[in-house]
C-alpha cells in the first residue's frame, strides 16, 4: 500500500513538472510598458475577437505638446515685431489662445481606443474610447456634457420616416461662463474689449444674455424626416425629379418660456396662435419649389423650429402615441448591442443616400453631357454607399467618453463616417452649383460661336451687299463656308440648331442669329435687353445677336 501512495505521488509530480513545463513554453511573458499609459484601462471597454483593435497612447504627445507650445512662445518671441509694445501684446494672445486649449481638456486625453466587430456580412459594431484617468476630466469638453449617460429622451420624438437625427446634452451657459472667466483673467484688452462687450450689446437690444440662457434645459438636436407618402417635385429642366416630402426641425429643451417670447418680438410679422397648450408662430414665406411653411413651436418643454408644420405634427404624434422610429425593423436592427442610456446619440437611415445620390445623379443628367472636368464628382457620388445606415449613442463617464455604433460600412470607410454624413448632405448643395458652373461655360460658348457666325456674315454683306439668303444656317452655310470662315457652327452648346433671319426692316443688310437656350425653345426675334442668371432656369433664356450686336444676352452682375 505504501508503495502504491508512493508511486502516486510520484506520478502527480512528474504531471504536474511536465504541465508547468508545457504552459511555461507556450505562453510567453507580456511585456509591460516601462512609460505609463492607460492600456488597460482603455481596452478593457473595447471588444476583442472582431476585425479592429486599436489603442494609441497619447501621454507622451500629451507631453510633447507642452513642450512644443514651451518652444514655440521662444520662437514667436524672437520673431516678433521689434516694437516692445507689440512684443508683448504678441505674447500675450499668444499664452491666452494656448492657455485656452489647455484648459479645454484636450491635454487631459491619456488614450484612445477603437474596436469593431462583424454582427453580420452587413452590420458591424464598433466602440471608440476617448480616455482620462479618473481624477482627471476637469476640462470644458468633458463638463459640456452631463456627467452621466441618461434616458434618450430625444428618441421618443423620432418620427418613424427619420432619415437623420442627432440629439446631445449641451450647456450653453456653462461654456458662456467659462469663456468669460477666462477672457477675464486674460491679460488681452482687445479681447477682453470684444468678448466683455456682447452683454451690454445684447442688453440694447433687449435681449438679456443670462437669462437667455438660463431658459435652455441642456439638452438639443435636429430631426430630418422623408415621408414616403407624399412627394414633391424638383424643377430639373426638362426632367422634374419626384422625391419624398422633406422636414426639418431643431428642437431644444426649455424651462420656461423666454426663448419663444424673444422670438415673438423679434419676429414681429409671425403670426401667432395658442391652441391646447401649444403655442406657435406661423412666419410667411413666398412660395417655394419644395413645401416650407417655417413655424416655431413651444409646448411641454420643448421648443421646436420646423420647416413646415407636417415635421411639428409628426414629432408631436411620435412623442405621444409612441410610434416613431423606434418602433420600426431598421431601428431595432441598428440598436442592437448598443446602450439604451447616454448623453448624445445619432440616426442615419438608409433611405437617405438613396435618395440624396438619386438626386445628384438625375442632376447632372439634366445638366447635359458630362465631361471630364466633371468626373470626379460622378466618380465621388459612386463611391458614397447607396444604403448607409448607423445608430450610435455617446456616453460621459468617470473615465472619458465611450461611443458605441453600428453601421454598414466597409471597414476602410469606418474612420470616413462622419465626413461621409456630412459630405453627402452638403453633396446637395454642392452639385447645383456645379451644374450652374456647366451651364454657365455652355452659355459662353454658344455666345463665342453665335460672334463667329455674325463675323462671317458681317464679312459676306460688305463683298455682296446684302445679307446670306436663306431660313437657317444649313441653307446659307454653302454662302459662308469656307471662304469667309473655315467651319460655320450650325448648333449651339446645348445641340441645338442655330435660328436665322435675314433681310428684317425692309433692309437687305440685316441679320440676325439666335440661340434657344438650354431648353432650345426659341420664342420671338422682338426680344430684346439684358438679364441676369441667378438660377439654372435662366439658361433657357433666349440669346440674340443682330447686325453684329447682342441685343437680347446675359449680363454679368
Amino acid at each position: 500500500m505504501k508503495k502504491v501512495l508512493i508511486s502516486l505521488l510520484i506520478g502527480l509530480v512528474t504531471v504536474s513538472l511536465v504541465v508547468s513545463l508545457i504552459l511555461s513554453k507556450g505562453t510567453p511573458e507580456i511585456m509591460k510598458s516601462a512609460v505609463k499609459n492607460s492600456y488597460d484601462e482603455v481596452t478593457s471597454k473595447l471588444d476583442q475577437g472582431g476585425n479592429l483593435y486599436l489603442y494609441v497612447s497619447t501621454e507622451r504627445a500629451v507631453k510633447f505638446v507642452e513642450e512644443l507650445g514651451e518652444k514655440l512662445r521662444k520662437i514667436v518671441e524672437a520673431q516678433a515685431s521689434r516694437v516692445q509694445s507689440e512684443n508683448i501684446e504678441i505674447l500675450k494672445i499668444y499664452d491666452f489662445v494656448f492657455g485656452m486649449i489647455k484648459k479645454c481638456g484636450m491635454t487631459e486625453i491619456s488614450g484612445i481606443g477603437m474596436s469593431s466587430v462583424a454582427m453580420d456580412e452587413n452590420l458591424n459594431h464598433n466602440k471608440v474610447v476617448v480616455h482620462h484617468y479618473r481624477e482627471e476630466g476637469k476640462g470644458l469638453i468633458w463638463q459640456l456634457l452631463e456627467e452621466k449617460p441618461h434616458d434618450l429622451d430625444g428618441l421618443k420624438l423620432l418620427p418613424a420616416d427619420t432619415v437623420l437625427a442627432e440629439f446631445c446634452d449641451f450647456r450653453p451657459k456653462m461654456l458662456w461662463q467659462w469663456i468669460k472667466k477666462e477672457v477675464e483673467a486674460s491679460d488681452v484688452p482687445k479681447i477682453k474689449q470684444a468678448v466683455l462687450s456682447l452683454e451690454p450689446l445684447l442688453q440694447s437690444q433687449g435681449i438679456q444674455l443670462d437669462k437667455l440662457l438660463d431658459s435652455f434645459s441642456g439638452r438639443m438636436g435636429y430631426v430630418l424626416s422623408l415621408d414616403s407618402e407624399k412627394k414633391v417635385t424638383i424643377p430639373l429642366g426638362q426632367t422634374p425629379l419626384e422625391i419624398p416630402e422633406p422636414g426639418l426641425a431643431f428642437v431644444f429643451t426649455v424651462k420656461d418660456d423666454t426663448i419663444f417670447n424673444l422670438l415673438q418680438t423679434k419676429l414681429p410679422f409671425a403670426q401667432k396662435s395658442e391652441e391646447k397648450g401649444i403655442k406657435k408662430l406661423t412666419i410667411p414665406i413666398p412660395p417655394m419649389p419644395v413645401p416650407l411653411k417655417p413655424e416655431i413651436v413651444q409646448k411641454d418643454g420643448m421648443l421646436i423650429l420646423a420647416s413646415c408644420p407636417s415635421i411639428t405634427e409628426e414629432i408631436l404624434t411620435a412623442k405621444e402615441k409612441g410610434n416613431g422610429l423606434t418602433t420600426t425593423a431598421e431601428f431595432k436592427n441598428l440598436s442592437a448591442h448598443i446602450p439604451q442610456e447616454g448623453n448624445s446619440f445619432q440616426f442615419t437611415g438608409s433611405r437617405l443616400f438613396h435618395h440624396i445620390l438619386d438626386i445628384q445623379k438625375k442632376a447632372m443628367e439634366a445638366s447635359g453631357e458630362i465631361k471630364d472636368k466633371d468626373m470626379a464628382a460622378k466618380e465621388f457620388f459612386d463611391m458614397l454607399p447607396k444604403d448607409l445606415a448607423m445608430y450610435g449613442v455617446l456616453q460621459n463617464t468617470d473615465e472619458g467618453l465611450v461611443y458605441s455604433f453600428n453601421h454598414n460600412l466597409d471597414l476602410e470607410l469606418i474612420v470616413l463616417l462622419p465626413a461621409i454624413q456630412v459630405t453627402g448632405i452638403v453633396a446637395a448643395l454642392v452639385v447645383p452649383n456645379a451644374i450652374t458652373a456647366v451651364q454657365k461655360a455652355k452659355q459662353k460658348s454658344t455666345m463665342k460661336d453665335l460672334k463667329t457666325v455674325s463675323l462671317a456674315i458681317e464679312d459676306y454683306i460688305t463683298d455682296n451687299g446684302h445679307a446670306p439668303r436663306g431660313k437657317t444656317l444649313a441653307e446659307i452655310k454653302d454662302q459662308l463656308q469656307p471662304f469667309y470662315v473655315k467651319t460655320l457652327p450650325l448648333k449651339d452648346s446645348w445641340g441645338n440648331d442655330f435660328v436665322y433671319t435675314y433681310g428684317t426692316g425692309n433692309k437687305k443688310d440685316a441679320y440676325a442669329v439666335g440661340s434657344g437656350g438650354r431648353d432650345g425653345i426659341f420664342q420671338d426675334w422682338d426680344q430684346t435687353g439684358f438679364y441676369f442668371v441667378t438660377s439654372v432656369k435662366d439658361f433657357d433664356n433666349d440669346i440674340i445677336i443682330a447686325n453684329g450686336t447682342f441685343t437680347f444676352s446675359p449680363r454679368v452682375k
